[in-house]
């Protein structure tokens, strides 16, 4: 295979990446990351050709890092990594080993010191964040005449992969850059909430660079509004999603015509049989096969409940929604009290947001309910409608965060299915190779939520 050699602030980012994935293993500098082999002449890279190459290549790897393989394992993916980290998911231990789980590892605690699915992810993801941002250069530089919505979908892109960091992992998480005239900035560690800052402003230069593109710039107000959510800041995130209409739907898209590119293929629709979707787990989980709920379609096989929601290798996933919108406006009305409004929204949803209507919610779980349960309904609603789609975890952390409630009464809790007992702990830690490579990263600065 040919690799074409990215101009040098390009190739640096790989360099780092690359780093950070073989420090896992075997802690090195990054001066002795090698360049690839077989390369193409770097000023093929230097054109417009070079730009459009790195815009595409950074739109496929996102799809990867959030649905698909990722970058080196099956469970190298947001959303599948996410969702057996919380209650969503679970391995089928009928044709995988206890070991092959996410939930093994957080059973362990997800020990820097030893090797588990959350550095790999977290590689990827940093690995899908430079490849956007400097996507976004390299078209501004060598393809100014194109739309300018192509740099606003790169900056919600990585928009995205700063909300899964700082949704998944502790509070810590550097952003280095790769300059054009200088070697790498090491990001010193930054808090969840600054994280979440600069995912938001990002949206904001998405949605400012996609004005000629309705598309793209409602992916950028649902991004800011989700950020802003995990910021607190209820009514912001409303007005953020407000001209958001619910029939909007932003899909990461797959296909089996390109042979042995596992980015390309979504792992949950590839091999429904390897993730079993879990029923009330750890006794904190969500009763998903029970409640008999359209959102979350099944398929039971040999005791095992699979999800039918990804069937082939073509299957879409949702990054952004319309529904999604409107379950921050819902929120956002719940915060203020506004209960008539919040359940009005809620059931408006339900009646006409699926294919499927859904009863509208009673009021002894609505109007008439203490504060608590109504924080339940809303948090439950908003699990059903984006079950599978990587929004469970940000929302676990969420209730802890800021709702008061405790890690042990959030996440499972007892004995695993790996038969060993659960971490509670909120977020995976930071790789250690993120440690030993980056002089400017601490590693966690803390493990709340």
């Amino acid at each position: 295979m040919t690799i074409v050699r990215f101009p040098r602030e390009i190739a640096t980012g790989l360099a780092l990446a690359s780093a950070l994935a073989a420090a896992a293993c075997s802690p090195s500098s990054l001066v002795d990351a090698k360049p690839p082999i077989d390369i193409v002449d770097p000023g093929q890279a230097n054109s417009y050709q070079g730009a459009i190459a790195l815009r595409n290549t950074a739109i496929t790897q996102f799809a990867g890092v959030f649905d698909g393989f990722g970058q080196s394992t099956a469970n190298d993916s947001y959303v599948v990594m996410s969702g057996q980290f919380t209650d969503e998911f679970q391995p089928n231990f009928t044709i995988l080993p206890l070991g092959a789980d996410a939930r093994y590892e957080k059973s362990r605690g997800f020990s820097t010191t030893l090797e588990n699915p959350g550095a790999s992810l977290y590689t990827s993801l940093q690995f899908v964040r430079m490849s956007a941002q400097n996507g976004r250069g390299m078209l501004a530089k060598y393809a100014p005449s194109e739309p300018a919505a192509w740099r606003g979908r790169l900056a919600a892109l990585e928009g995205y992969t700063e909300l899964f960091l700082s949704e998944l992992y502790c509070s810590g998480i550097p952003l280095s850059t790769i300059p054009t005239d200088a070697d790498v900035q090491y990001g010193p560690g930054l808090t969840t909430a600054q994280l979440n800052e600069h995912a938001a402003a990002l949206f904001d230069t998405a949605a400012t660079l996609a004005s000629d593109s309705a598309r793209i710039a409602r992916l950028a107000r649902i991004g800011r509004g989700r950020a802003l959510l995990n910021l607190g800041r209820y009514a912001d995130a409303a007005s953020a999603v407000s001209a958001v209409p619910t029939s909007y739907v932003y899909t990461t898209d797959h296909t089996t015509a390109v042979s042995g590119n596992g980015a390309l293929t979504n792992f949950l629709g590839y091999d429904p049989t390897r993730v079993a979707v879990t029923e009330r787990e750890g006794g904190n989980g969500l009763d998903w096969v029970s409640a008999n709920d359209p959102r979350v379609v099944l398929l039971t096989s040999g005791g095992v409940r699979l999800q039918q929601k990804y069937t082939n290798a073509s299957a879409s996933t949702v990054l952004a929604s319309g529904i999604e919108a409107r379950l921050i406006e819902a929120e956002a009305a719940l915060h203020d009290n506004d209960i008539p409004g919040w359940t009005t929204a809620l059931n408006t949803l339900r009646a006409s947001g699926g294919a499927t209507p859904i009863a509208a919610l009673t009021a002894d779980s609505t109007t008439t309910a203490v504060d608590s349960m109504r924080v339940g309904v809303m948090f439950r609603e908003r699990a059903f409608w984006m079950f599978g789609t990587g929004h469970r975890q940000g929302d676990m952390r969420r209730l802890i965060r800021q709702y008061g409630r405790t890690a042990d009464k959030v996440y499972p809790n007892g004995i695993s299915g790996a038969q060993l007992p659960y971490n509670t702990k909120p977020p995976m830690e930071i790789p250690q190779a993120e440690i030993d490579n980056n002089p400017e990263s601490r590693g966690c600065i803390n493990r709340d939520a």
